[in-house]
């Protein structure tokens, strides 16, 4: 395995589990699900899930086009949609879902 190979996983494993700093995505997942029923938690686990395997292999990659501001920029629209309830994280979700697969595409 090659120095660069080494290091996009190091960077894949601190995404998904985070620093002794920074918490991962993982982590953060469950902070934004712990306040909704467990049926909901599952339909946005889920989907979060999928945000989480598009946008980890981009932040990753020394030349990604997902940086750390972007991560905190999300993760901040979603804390705030959270208060607004189920239906509001969804539709946060959603914009979410079409701003990263613009961006992953090519089309900001």
């Amino acid at each position: 395995m090659s120095f660069q190979d080494r290091d996009y996983e190091e960077n894949l494993r601190k995404f998904y589990e985070g620093t002794w700093l920074i918490a991962g995505w993982n982590q953060r997942k469950d902070k934004l699900l712990v306040q909704f029923d467990p049926h909901q938690q599952r339909l946005l686990g889920e989907r979060l899930d999928r945000i989480g395997q598009r946008v980890a292999p981009e932040w990753a990659r020394k030349d990604g086009r997902v940086s750390s501001l972007d991560l905190k920029d999300w993760g901040s629209q979603l804390q705030k949609a959270v208060s607004g309830g189920f239906e509001r994280l969804v539709a946060a979700l959603e914009q979410l879902e079409e701003l990263i697969e613009n961006r992953l595409n090519g089309r900001f």
